[in-house]
């Protein structure tokens, strides 16, 4: 007699505690007051602090805005680790409203599988740098940053650790807790898949990227969240999506950064997606080249000839 699938297994963990659309629309009002609550405190102090480590002023010239943190590796280590707090504020909504343990989210047996999140990780790592050579085809403007070696050398544990807690953050909210308990309750996918990987999507919205190029990073993201799905329903646990999840922004946070505003630890610099003279055919290429990294993250992740293959 064959076990229960692990995602099944996963999903029973949900079934373990309250199951209310009720219950979970609440929930996540509190992680999203939780996260906006840290941020506001964590932002303004550390806007404080830096101003008057820089300026010695007081008042309200005292004070950076979120694009002057962003500016700097520690103000855009402040602001990712913000986005931890989802951590909190699921740890609370399972606790006081689905009545249940915050490792049941994890995975099917109460924890992610340590070797999916490695070879998660690794996968999306190699996809990420064949990605950018044949960007670089595309707009061959890359150049070094802004950021000494040293000091990239100085940051870079610490963006590994604030890194590792913001994407796992980020999981642990849509592939974990919406989707568990949406898996838990409707048997199709479009509505326990969908709902989660759909509002994933429409928050990596970018007013300032052209109509184009916004289009074609968000089917990327849509791409991405619909893979993370992928690899959560293969293997029952978070730990293949956090994985994916990790080696990306490391690789976007680290290596090669696209984006005007948080390069400011990246050691090489393209240009920003948010730069208005992108054109159709560029976000059209961009666009085929994300989606080719990303199906090539699963292939890697599920071929039975791959050393990275899920097991």
């Amino acid at each position: 007699m064959q076990s229960r699938p692990p995602f099944l297994r996963y999903l029973d963990n949900a079934r373990g505690g309250h199951l209310s659309i009720g219950l979970l629309v609440a929930g996540c009002v509190v992680i999203v007051a939780i996260c906006f609550v840290a941020q506001f405190f964590i932002v303004a102090f550390a806007g404080l602090f830096f101003s008057l480590l820089d300026d010695g002023v007081a008042g309200d010239d005292a004070f950076l805005t979120t694009t002057d943190l962003l500016a700097t590796p520690g103000g855009m280590f402040i602001m990712l680790a913000s986005i931890g707090s989802v951590w909190i504020g699921v740890w609370l909504a399972l606790a006081r409203l689905q009545k249940r343990r915050l490792a049941s989210v994890l995975g099917a047996d109460g924890h992610i599988t340590r070797d999916h999140f490695v070879r998660g990780t690794l996968a999306a790592l190699f996809a990420g740098f064949v990605a950018e050579f044949a960007a670089y085809v595309v707009d061959p403007s890359l150049a070094v940053g802004d950021v000494a070696f040293g000091t990239w050398l100085v940051w870079l544990v610490p963006f590994i650790i604030i890194i590792l807690i913001q994407t796992s953050a980020e999981e642990v909210l849509f592939r974990g807790y919406i989707m568990q308990i949406l898996g838990a309750r409707f048997t199709s996918p479009w509505i326990w898949a969908g709902i989660p990987s759909l509002i994933f999507t429409l928050l990596h919205w970018d007013p300032e990227a052209t109509g184009w190029m916004n289009l074609a990073l968000l089917v990327n993201i849509a791409a991405f969240a619909a893979v993370t799905v992928i690899a959560v329903a293969l293997t029952g646990d978070l730990g293949a999506a956090m994985g994916m999840h990790f080696g990306t922004n490391l690789f976007a946070f680290l290596i090669v950064s696209h984006q005007g505003l948080s390069n400011s630890v990246a050691l090489f610099h393209a240009r920003p997606f948010e730069a208005p003279d992108w054109v159709a055919g560029d976000a059209i290429a961009f666009g085929a080249i994300g989606v080719a990294s990303i199906a090539g993250t699963l292939w890697l992740l599920v071929d039975p000839r791959s050393p990275l293959r899920l097991r």
